[in-house]
């Protein structure tokens, strides 16, 4: 009797076989509802492959707009930098040319009081002081001292004007290259916003198709089950009729599904 429960335990052991096909004994309906379910199940693997498709591609466009975003953020940083030494220049630049005005404002009164200087009755002209003098002796020398005054305070002014003009110039140039930094800046930043907001349409495409891949991962494990279980009601339909014993593995995970021999089947005896 142990021997005989033996042979038969060994028997059920070894139904085990590849499905090659539609069972033979199975009823229709149970392999209507394996075609159906198989061809559901292709579908979703296919499914399932484009999806992970749109995943990888959702990930490398991501990955390029992050990237993009850190260049920009980086280029933003430095005009940020440039911008910040521009505009120092520009206000050590305005002081420079606010004190070349006073010097300059301060070189025409020089001029005006060494005139007056001279001659403690009030202003007077250059016409003045020569027609005052005692001899054609006295009138040479100041004519000379005048040209000598005039060409000094004249070097002077000269001196400062050209000064202030070359600051003027220079805070023209700054103000004309601090416009053009904060122009790019503003560009940048602008760049930086539109790609954000790609990042952030990406990053919710990306989810979405991971639920998505989620979704139809979890419906091919539900197929595969529901295929499975009826390669199992098949196979318990085979055994019933009392046919050969057949099984197969599931199209989904290739697990072995077991059939049940009668009891007046032979019994395999083990190598």
């Amino acid at each position: 009797m142990q021997r005989k429960w033996t042979q038969k335990f060994l028997a059920l052991s070894l139904g085990l076989v590849m499905l090659a096909g539609t069972p033979v004994l199975a009823s229709p309906p149970l392999n209507q509802q394996l075609d159906q379910v198989r061809n559901q199940l292709n579908q979703k693997k296919a499914q399932e492959q484009q999806t992970k498709k749109v995943v990888k591609d959702y990930t490398q466009q991501l990955a390029t707009i992050n990237h993009s975003i850190n260049q920009k953020t980086e280029q933003i940083k430095q005009l940020q930098g440039s911008l910040n030494v521009a505009v120092n220049r520009l206000e050590e630049t305005k002081k420079d040319l606010a004190q070349a005005e006073e010097r300059l404002a301060e070189s025409n009164d020089q001029l005006k009081k060494r005139v007056k200087g001279m001659y403690q009755s009030g202003p007077v002209g250059y016409l003045e002081v020569l027609l005052n003098a005692g001899s054609f002796s006295d009138f040479t020398n100041r004519l000379e001292f005048l040209q000598r005054m005039v060409q000094s305070d004249k070097a002077i002014v000269d001196r400062i004007t050209s000064e202030k003009q070359q600051i003027e110039e220079y805070k023209s140039a700054l103000e004309t290259r601090t416009r053009q930094i904060a122009s790019m800046k503003n560009e940048q930043e602008y760049v930086k916003e539109t790609l954000a907001q790609a990042q952030s349409e990406k990053e919710e495409l990306l989810k979405e198709a991971k639920q998505d891949l989620k979704k139809t991962e979890a419906e091919i494990d539900r197929l595969e089950a529901q295929e499975e279980a009826i390669l199992r009601q098949i196979a318990l339909e085979n055994a019933k009729k009392g046919g050969n014993y057949t099984g197969g593995y599931s199209a989904g995970r290739c697990r072995a599904i077991p059939v049940f021999l009668p009891p007046s089947a032979t019994a395999f005896t083990p190598f």
